[in-house]
């Protein structure tokens, strides 16, 4: 009984330490990489279900990128100057591809672009607090064969 007890407590830290916010720019390559490819994937299957395959083929862009727009809404511009980082997933075994923007200064993302289809940023409604009110089927992006992409 006390290991149970004990296992179950080891997954509520593990869980809830992956949930908090993370300054990639202070760890180690290695261990942001695994991060940021374990999070990309997540924001995959919340958000685009038919682009998530287990082999997904893992690119992260080789530098950190600065943002940038000319949207003149606050929601957009307090991000200008941020650094993200690009994740893209790809299916090895057809055109499917996602890409993740993940922010630098806190692990989290920043926005999703799918092929064939458009995207979602979490510039208005962060992607915690989507996930936490629940993705609905009409905001998710699902795979169409047809289109150009």
């Amino acid at each position: 009984m006390k290991s149970v007890f004990l296992s179950v407590l080891l997954a509520v830290c593990c869980i809830s330490s992956y949930a908090q916010s993370h300054d990639l720019s202070t760890m180690k390559p290695a261990k942001r990489d695994t991060y940021l490819i374990k999070l990309a994937k997540e924001v995959v299957k919340n958000f685009g279900p038919d682009y998530y395959q287990k082999d997904l083929e893992s690119t992260i862009f080789p530098t950190v990128k600065v943002y940038n727009s000319n949207d003149k809404r606050s929601s957009i511009q307090k991000n200008v100057g941020r650094r993200y980082y690009v994740v893209t997933l790809e299916d090895k075994h057809s055109d499917k591809s996602s890409e993740v923007l993940i922010w630098e200064d806190n692990g989290e993302p920043a926005a999703i672009h799918f092929s064939h289809s458009l995207g979602r940023n979490f510039y208005f409604r962060s992607y915690k607090q989507w996930i936490k009110e629940g993705v609905k089927d009409d905001e998710k992006a699902y795979y169409d064969p047809n289109a150009d992409g």
